[in-house]
Order: structure tokens, then C-alpha cells, then sequence
């Protein structure tokens, strides 16, 4: 009988643990911890990249590192320095990235994804029936092999709008990807979202929209995220 109700007690307090420990998943920023870039590229030619975490709270966080591919699973290629730092309330907190690419196309960019896990730190004044909130910031890695044949400002505005019966298609002829923060077709707006995965175009690949009949002519406008994190626009007519 005892050890019947020691097990439930067990259970309950794995689930009020759960309860209270909330996971969020966000881009590069939330609640004022977050990244200092939107993106990162890491050249060929680099030994390592840097990335810092920032703690613009009152409080103190924790931030574990890692590395994803685009199934989100963890790549071996790549790791962090150190993976897991103390993130001081007010402070910022570089790592490096390292990367062995050897086995990466020569001949177009790969996308990664980089996650930093920003865990607040236990307080002695925080209460019992507290929440808290784990937030993984993630931005993308692109790695970007030396001598690709054009540089991202020629790819970005080489872009080819199609036609086709039941929408129209975006096509990158270019070896990188393409980010789309804006596409407006004959003045129709585009919905694009990360969760509609319609927003980043592979390399030498395409993606395809379905819109009315009026969007399929015309000119297509198109803002596109540069290295930086900001906006490049570029217009072409639809064939």
C-alpha cells in the first residue's frame, strides 16, 4: 500500500515539475534574451564563427548550445565552445562554432540551424508555483563553400517568376538560399510563413504558390534577407 502511493506521488510530481517548466520555441528573439544576428554564414575558408547570447533581463540564464540539420536533428558536423555558459543578467556571452565540412557540396550553400536554449536560473525568491519559460532561440547557418560562381546580391535579384495553371512558380537558378520576407504578385499579397515553409528557396531549386488568376501576370515584387538581416527588394515581370 505504500508503495502504491509513493509511485502516485511520484507521478504527481513529475507532472507539476512539467507544468511548471514551460518550453517555448522562437526565432532569434524573445523576452529580451536572445542572439546577436538573425543568421549566420559560415565560409569555407573559416576555422570558426562567433555568436553571442544576450541577457537584456534582471535576471541570470543559462544558455545550452546546438547545432541541427533541416530535419532538425542534431548534425555531427558541427559543434559549439563552449556548449553550455552562464548568460549574467545585463551581459552578452560569445561561443564559437566549428564545423568539419568536408563532406558538405562544393557547389551550393547547406542550411543548418543553430539553437540556444536560454534557461533562467533558479532564484531563492522565486516562488514554488512559479512559472518558468525555456526559451530556444534559433537561427539559421548557412554554410557557404569558397568560389560559387556569382555572389548573393547577383543571385538575389535573378530570381524567375512563372506562370503555371494552378498558380505560379519562383525559381532560384542561383547555389543559395533564397530567404523571401515579401512577394506581391499584380499587387496581390502572398502569404508567406516559416510554419507555410514557403519562405526560403533552396539552391537551383523552386517553389510553387497557388493564387488566383490575376496573380499570374503582371510584375512580381520581392523582398529578399540578405546576409545581415535586412531587406533587399527586386521586381521582375511574370512569365
Amino acid at each position: 500500500m505504500f508503495s502504491i502511493k509513493k509511485e502516485i506521488l511520484s507521478k504527481i510530481k513529475n507532472h507539476i515539475f512539467f507544468i511548471m517548466f514551460l518550453f517555448i520555441s522562437l526565432p532569434a528573439f524573445s523576452a529580451g534574451v536572445s542572439l546577436n544576428a538573425t543568421r549566420l554564414v559560415y565560409p569555407q575558408e573559416s576555422k570558426s564563427i562567433a555568436v553571442s547570447a544576450r541577457n537584456n533581463t534582471d535576471i541570470n540564464f543559462l544558455s545550452k548550445f546546438s547545432v541541427t540539420n533541416d530535419d532538425n536533428v542534431p548534425s555531427p558536423l558541427f559543434s559549439v565552445s563552449p556548449p553550455l555558459v552562464k548568460v549574467l543578467k545585463g551581459t552578452n556571452q560569445e561561443v564559437r562554432i566549428y564545423a568539419n565540412t568536408s563532406s558538405l557540396p562544393t557547389d551550393r550553400e547547406t542550411v543548418f540551424y543553430l539553437h540556444a536554449v536560454m534557461i533562467p536560473a533558479a532564484s531563492s525568491s522565486t516562488k514554488s508555483n512559479a512559472l518558468s519559460i525555456a526559451y530556444d532561440n534559433i537561427i539559421k547557418i548557412f554554410y557557404r563553400p569558397a568560389d560559387l560562381k556569382m555572389s548573393p546580391e547577383e543571385a538575389y535579384p535573378q530570381l524567375a517568376v512563372n506562370a503555371t495553371s494552378s498558380g505560379i512558380t519562383v525559381v532560384n537558378n542561383s547555389p543559395y538560399y533564397i530567404s523571401l520576407n515579401r512577394l506581391v504578385l499584380n499587387g496581390i499579397k502572398v502569404d508567406l510563413s516559416m510554419a507555410k515553409k514557403n519562405t526560403m528557396i533552396p539552391p537551383f531549386d523552386s517553389l510553387s504558390y497557388s493564387v488566383p488568376v490575376n496573380a499570374r501576370k503582371g510584375i512580381a515584387e520581392w523582398t529578399v534577407i540578405n546576409d545581415l538581416g535586412g531587406d533587399n527588394e527586386f521586381s521582375a515581370q511574370i512569365h
